[in-house]
């Protein structure tokens, strides 16, 4: 799972920074969260960062809050693109790819949900980075419950 979500991450991001940045630059002008001289910087940004989620996610270290910090940054995106599709319509073009994918907003929002549940179905195997609910530990008394 760990390596699917890692590769989906790096994918997305080679193809932002391949076709440029004007495609995210064209969302973020629809959804208007960042001043108009900020976002080509943002636009331009994204596709590192998601890199560096990527990196992370594949590196195994703190797998937990790796996932969760791809969780966040999904339903970002996702409410992004719910935005988008209220205010200019779902059939329009996403840009989540850049200049290589042709999805429309509603696609999108599909492909993202299901990434999603990728996402929060790894923070819920994962191991370490304050791991409570015991999945991937071991009891100490061998797994024997004392009455």
């Amino acid at each position: 799972m760990q390596g699917a979500l890692g590769a989906t991450l790096v994918v997305g991001a080679l193809l932002k920074l391949a076709g440029g940045p004007a495609h995210v630059t064209r969302v973020l002008n629809w959804l208007g969260w960042f001043p108009p001289q900020a976002r080509p910087a943002a636009a331009a940004a994204l596709p590192w960062a998601e890199l560096l989620l990527a990196a992370w996610v594949v590196s195994g270290r703190r797998p937990r809050w790796a996932a969760m910090a791809v969780v966040a940054v999904l339903t970002v995106f996702i409410l992004a693109l719910v935005q988008v599709g209220l205010s200019v319509g779902w059939s329009r073009e996403c840009g989540c790819l850049g200049s290589w994918d042709g999805s429309s907003v509603a696609v999108a929002v599909v492909r993202n949900g299901v990434l999603l549940c990728l996402a929060i179905g790894l923070a819920a195997i994962a191991g370490g980075g304050g791991n409570r609910s015991g999945l991937g530990t071991a009891r100490p008394d061998g797994g024997k419950q004392a009455l």
